[in-house]
């Protein structure tokens, strides 16, 4: 399914499942209206979905599956499916319909063809319409076949889409599934023949693909990746669908081969800094070259890594990225710009150099982006190029007080275009002014479009922002802004294989970081009755896979003191508990650090015994109560794949040319 449609499911809170056909399916003629069939029918509508769709469709409704194998009765609690048709889709393939009975020498074609658009404008103005039909399976054969079937007889399935379906139509149907874990399709009708997206009405095609603005905010607790899911949604509107794969999907490009370790260890030996710590694509392709130039046996490798890591820090340092975090001093001025004064020199009457005071308009990061996504989309209006303004942290600032009038702007109309203008102040004004002149007609489209002195969001101007659910009361938003917004929770993935990490207590103690992380956040929960105090699984990101005993301390437990369990002294798990080598006095965080950090270990594995009690064998961290050395095992493994990966003639070998370029 197009990204276009997937875009305008996700708009009503669907998630895309799968394809249940990605390319043009003929009708049947089980379908087709009594004059268009090919053979006799049975007279019954109902679509067939291919015996490939079955297994997707038994682990979706495992009950109903069951009770059909046992009872052989296909009706009884027979699921309800959504089906959503795209209004401008159908109107087009109005016109192949009429150029049908038109050829046919029916000379009531008009008349027919203005009945079914009357049909089309009672489903109201909305672009997708949705009707209703069963899911069943079919026991015609050996082997269940899963189709759809009563399709509602006053839908638009039943009243429209049928009597527009030639004999040589086709469809394609796209699988989702709802907030509520119900499933729904996307239907496209076309013929087989169609390439692209020609059957498109052209309201969808401009207002969902190109040029349908993003606001959503991404929250959850602390360490979730939140920041990450930015930059993947960054990638979704910027790429292709194959693009997206290589660059998130597919276990990103720089963790392949090794290159993650590469990136940690080998390459800041031989560039003497960090790569985390290069904030430009063209330092990142300095380093690049330093290793290529460096004689290094293994440079081929580790410049392939290097490469792949600058595939990704496209997404986040390309020049359409707008970043800022927000924080309790950030004000209106300080997002969009004010007048500053700045020392010039100037020639006075006498002919003789002197220096002055002059105030000027300073734009800051707001304005930069409000200009730079308004150039690129009166340059290119169709296929404009998407800008976006990324807001990190932004219930640390007063979005009220950031945001002023331009609030107003936030409300979007269907194709992504401000529905109201705002007046700016002559100075913000001119410098826009100023900027789009530098194009040529630009600023004159842009004062035709909205006005002189007038602001509005372009439907290409995106806003991303993240969110600690922990750090929620700092600025409190007003439900006004927060409607404004689409939301998305990002959860604690306890099963995240990048977060797969080690704490090493020391002398072969070590345990896995996520089985500490499940049963801790478990135990907030008990304490607290919420899950905004809980750890993601990033929440501490060590460069090298393994946590330290004085990081674990320092970061994960202080945390854990400071936010939760300090004022809970009934609670005895992780703090607040007597510890036999600490003389019986009960532990506190300090507790931790007394005489170097000489109890620090007994009381974590104290801890971690505290936590295991109710815990089951899986859950648990410890092997019998002892500490196991993954550290000794995981080594043991990096080490036959690094030796493996050093025989394989096939290790990409990047030359420089093929450094990717900023888009």
């Amino acid at each position: 399914m197009n990204r276009s449609f997937i875009k305008v499911m996700e708009d009503r809170g669907y998630t895309f499942v799968g394809d249940l056909f990605s390319e043009w399916e003929q009708v049947k003629d089980e379908i087709l209206p009594k004059e268009m069939k090919v053979g006799t029918g049975s007279g019954t509508i109902h679509v067939f979905l291919g015996d490939r769709n079955a297994p997707l469709f038994r682990n979706e409704f495992p009950a109903y599956t069951k009770e059909v194998e046992d009872s052989k009765n296909t009706d009884d609690n027979a699921p309800t499916i959504k089906h959503f048709f795209v209004k401008s889709n159908l109107v087009s393939m109005a016109g192949y319909y009429c150029r049908y009975l038109w050829k046919k020498g029916n000379a009531n074609y008009a008349g027919l063809i203005a009945e079914l658009f009357c049909l089309l404008d009672s489903y109201g103005d909305d672009e997708l319409i949705e009707t209703t039909s069963l899911f069943k399976w079919s026991l015609g054969t050996d082997v269940l076949r899963p189709y759809f079937k009563k399709f509602d007889n006053e839908g638009v399935f039943y009243k429209v889409v049928r009597n527009l379906l030639l004999n040589d139509s086709a469809y394609k149907i796209g699988l989702f599934r709802g907030q509520d874990g119900d499933l729904a399709t996307m239907w496209l009708i076309g013929f087989p023949s169609f390439e692209g997206e020609k059957f498109l009405g052209h309201s969808l095609k401009n207002s969902y693909q190109d040029n349908c603005a993003v606001q959503k905010i991404f929250f959850g607790p602390p360490g979730t990746g939140k920041s990450h899911c930015v930059n993947e949604k960054i990638a979704f509107l910027r790429y292709d669908e194959k693009k997206r794969q290589e660059l998130f999907e597919d276990n990103d490009l720089y963790c392949k081969k090794n290159y993650s370790s590469y990136l940690r260890t080998s390459i800041p030996k031989i560039i003497h800094k960090n790569i985390y710590a290069l904030d430009t694509l063209e330092d990142l392709r300095d380093a690049y070259n330093k290793i290529k130039l460096s004689g290094n046996p293994n440079a081929d490798d580790y410049a392939s890594g290097l490469n792949g890591y600058i595939k990704f820090a496209l997404v986040f340092l390309a020049d359409d990225v707008f970043r800022v975090t927000f924080h309790p001093d950030y004000d209106y001025a300080q997002f969009v710009g004010s007048y500053k004064p700045k020392s010039i020199t100037k020639r006075d009457v006498n002919g003789n150099n002197v220096d002055c005071v002059t105030y000027s308009f300073v734009p800051q990061i707001f304005t930069d982006a409000y200009v730079c996504a308004w150039k690129h989309f009166i340059n290119n209006n169709d296929g404009a190029k998407q800008v976006h303004l990324v807001i990190e942290e932004i219930n640390r600032g007063n979005c009220a007080q950031i945001f002023g009038d331009l609030f107003q702007l936030l409300d979007r109309n269907g194709r992504g275009m401000s529905r109201y203008a705002i007046d700016c102040d002559s100075d913000f004004s001119n410098y826009i002014k100023q900027e789009l002149e530098k194009e040529n007609d630009v600023w004159e489209k842009y004062k035709s479009m909205i006005g002189d002195r007038k602001l509005k969001f372009p439907p290409n101007f995106n806003i991303l922002a993240t969110m600690n659910t922990s750090d929620q009361s700092l600025f409190p938003m007003d439900s006004a802004f927060k409607r404004r917004f689409d939301w998305k929770y990002v959860p604690i993935d306890y099963n995240q294989p990048k977060a797969d990490f080690i704490v090493d207590l020391g002398d072969g103690k070590t345990f896995s970081w996520l089985k500490f992380l499940k049963l801790v956040n478990d135990d907030i929960y008990e304490v607290t009755k919420s899950e905004d105090k809980q750890m993601g699984e990033f929440f501490i990101k060590p460069l090298d896979g393994v946590i330290k005993l004085e990081d674990f301390c320092s970061k994960v437990l202080f945390y854990l003191w400071d936010s939760v369990y300090k004022d809970e002294t009934s609670y005895d798990k992780v703090f607040h508990f007597k510890h036999p080598k600490f003389d019986n006095k009960t532990v506190t965080f300090q507790s931790l650090f007394v005489e170097e950090q000489k109890y620090a270990v007994d009381i974590i594995s104290q801890m971690i015994d505290n936590l295991e009690k109710e815990a089951s064998s899986d859950e648990k961290i410890k092997d019998n109560g002892n500490f196991v050395d993954l550290l000794a095992s995981r080594n043991s493994v990096a080490e036959d794949v690094v030796e493996e990966e050093s025989s394989d003639e096939a290790v990409e070998t990047v030359v420089e040319e093929d450094l990717p370029e900023q888009e």
